[in-house]
């Protein structure tokens, strides 16, 4: 009987450590598999030529995006994705005559109507980057999501043998 309660006892010190553990990792392996979503405002004053013009060889360095010779900049899966450009009345630039994002995490904007229509000079970026400690390779984030799945199943196997082996005990 006595072998029994200690076997339910530490059946559920298991589980809950077990869970603590296991929601910690998994929320740390979301952080390092997901790409994050930031939004950037921009002042085109600084790129506006005498008369309101564009000045399209000023270029604009967002805060997050990989230069060359960065791990952000040399690795292909950390490549800039959804990148949307708006302008002061929350317009779309979606005509690539517009603006136009370098290679070398640069952006400048042409001397466009959709671009300098506007009095303002504020402009909006959107984009998804690659946060500190992402795991680039696919393969790794496929990996990191197996197994949290599958420390959940062993925690739960053990949980199962330790109450299974106390109900034994208690015939």
């Amino acid at each position: 009987m006595e072998k029994g309660v200690s076997y339910l006892i530490t059946a559920f010190v298991m589980l809950i450590i077990g869970i603590a553990l296991l929601s910690v990792y998994a929320d740390q392996s979301t952080t390092s598999t997901t790409l994050v979503s930031t939004t950037e405002t921009l002042s085109l004053a600084n790129a506006r030529l005498a008369g309101g013009a564009i000045n399209d060889t000023y270029y604009y360095y967002p805060t997050y995006l990989g230069y060359s010779g960065t791990w952000r900049g040399d690795d292909s899966s950390c490549s800039v994705s959804s990148l949307v450009v708006k302008n002061s009345t929350g317009g779309i630039l979606d005509d690539p005559s517009q603006y136009v994002f370098v290679t070398d995490a640069r952006l400048n904007f042409e001397n466009a109507v959709g671009v300098n229509y506007s009095t303002s000079n504020t402009t909006t970026i959107t984009y998804s980057y690659c946060p500190d400690g992402y795991v680039a390779s696919a393969w790794g984030r496929s990996i990191i999501g197996v197994t949290v799945g599958l420390l959940a199943v062993l925690l739960l196997a053990g949980t199962v043998g330790f109450v299974y082996l106390a109900i034994k005990e208690f015939r």
